[in-house]
């Protein structure tokens, strides 16, 4: 059974989905009763890490629990519906993702949704919980599989991440004086005000430098703008191809020297303490 003496503790207390005021409430404790085979538990992204790692045991004869052809098995088609828009292994869901084979699966009750998505050829596993309903799990899971995957091949040796980086190497990079004069990046790094035209924007580290991330975003790989210091606290937007730098993005201090807002297009964007 779901551990209900840990809720609020251990296990997180369930959301509902967002109401016409947009808040949410606690939702009764679900125990899985006559859908315990499939929802009668309660995990974490620690023990998901680990079933997705052992998901990855597809070579060899070695058999724990399950045999590697076993799992082999589970995670080609089996089955295609007729609208050819849907695929299943076993127990997994199938799909394609650009020239990629994706796996996984996804897990919901009420106050809970949980997505799964393994990259077999590569060995790379996401997992996303989260305890509230109406949360769109496989946008998140398809985010941070577009965001860390290309570095992640990169330093495995993989074809597709060294492109990747070899695209990064060509991005226009400081001069000697510039780059000896950049200040730390953390000292940028934060939250900043993007009302009234957008949320909040995040100022990140990003392939040696800082990036733009505007928020909230369904694709943070896609949404990352990436800069380039030229001097002081000024930076250029780096544009797409890397060969040339587009707007200035600058950050200003105050008296005590601390970076308090950026401007970009004559337009402010204060930091949120």
């Amino acid at each position: 059974e779901m551990p209900e003496e840990h809720r609020g503790g251990r296990l997180a207390t369930g959301y509902s989905e967002l109401d016409r005021d947009a808040e949410r409430t606690a939702m009764p404790f679900f125990q899985g009763r006559g859908l315990a085979p499939a929802a009668g538990f309660a995990s974490t992204v620690d023990d998901l890490a680990r079933f997705a790692s052992w998901q990855f045991r597809l070579e060899g004869d070695a058999e724990e629990v399950l045999h590697a052809h076993t799992l082999q098995e589970m995670q080609r088609v089996h089955y295609v519906d007729p609208e050819w828009d849907t695929f299943w292994g076993l127990g997994f869901s199938v799909r394609r993702h650009d020239d990629e084979t994706l796996v996984g699966h996804g897990g919901s009750c009420p106050g809970y949704r949980t997505q799964l998505l393994l990259q077999p050829d590569d060995e790379i596993g996401i997992v996303f919980m989260a305890n509230a309903g109406g949360v769109g799990t496989g946008t998140f899971v398809n985010g941070v599989y577009d965001l860390v995957a290309p570095p992640l091949k990169a330093r495995a040796g993989k074809p597709e991440g060294a492109a990747a980086a070899a695209a990064e190497a060509a991005s226009p990079a400081p001069s000697g004086s510039a780059a000896s004069s950049a200040p730390p990046l953390a000292d940028y790094l934060g939250t900043y005000d993007a009302q009234p035209w957008g949320g909040e924007t995040a100022v990140v580290r990003w392939k040696g430098s800082v990036a733009l991330l505007g928020l909230p975003t369904d694709n943070p790989a896609r949404a990352l703008t990436l800069l380039r210091h030229v001097e002081g606290d000024t930076f250029r937007r780096v544009l797409d191809g890397g060969d040339a730098l587009g707007e200035v993005v600058a950050f200003e201090r105050d008296a005590q020297g601390r970076v308090v807002e950026f401007v970009r297009f004559e337009n402010r964007y204060p930091r949120i303490p």
